[in-house]
Order: structure tokens, then sequence, then C-alpha cells
């Protein structure tokens, strides 16, 4: 785990696995940026996408979500009512495909 504070603003930033560093705490925000891309369609990406990105920032199992099966339930837990969540544009889809009742 690493982790920064800029005590001028009183925001910081932590690098965990996922939400694990923090579990019991409250948020009134949550900012990730985890992968979204299906391992399908490692073969179609652009060239310059491999010069630069590790695989493990890309890719996220067979459909794409599978980071956001762990992130969702544990983002809602540790959120304040009303909070706020931001992240990649596959959240609508993995809402319905991990949360749903």
């Amino acid at each position: 785990m690493r982790e920064c504070m800029d005590w001028r603003t009183g925001y910081g930033c932590l690098e965990s696995d996922l939400l694990d560093a923090v579990e019991g705490e409250r948020f009134d925000a949550i900012v990730s940026n985890p992968p979204y891309i299906p391992e399908s369609d490692r073969s179609s990406l652009h060239a310059q996408v491999w010069e630069y990105e590790p695989a493990r920032a890309l890719f996220a199992g067979a459909d794409g979500l599978d980071i956001y099966e762990r992130l969702i339930p544990q983002r809602m837990r540790l959120l304040v009512q009303w909070g706020t969540a931001g992240d990649g544009d596959r959240l609508g889809s993995a809402r319905g495909h991990c949360c749903s009742a």
C-alpha cells in the first residue's frame, strides 16, 4: 500500500487492491479508473496501446467486468448515504451484471 496526502487541500490518494486497505472507513466520494476491456478484444487494440499500457491496466476478464464485480459491492459498503462514485464507462453494465436482484 502506498499513500499520499496534500495537507494544504486535505485531499489524498491511496494505492490498494481496490478498497481493501480502507475497509470499514466511510467516504463521500470514491474515484477509480479500473481496467474494463474484455480479453476477447485484446487482438483488436491499436499497437500504440500495447506500447504504453500494461495488460493489467487494460483487461478485466472475459467480459471486462471482473474488477467491477469486486469494486461495486466494496464501494456500496464504504460510501456514505448520497456519496458519489466515478469510474470507467462500463459502470452501468457492471451494475446490472453483478448487482441485480
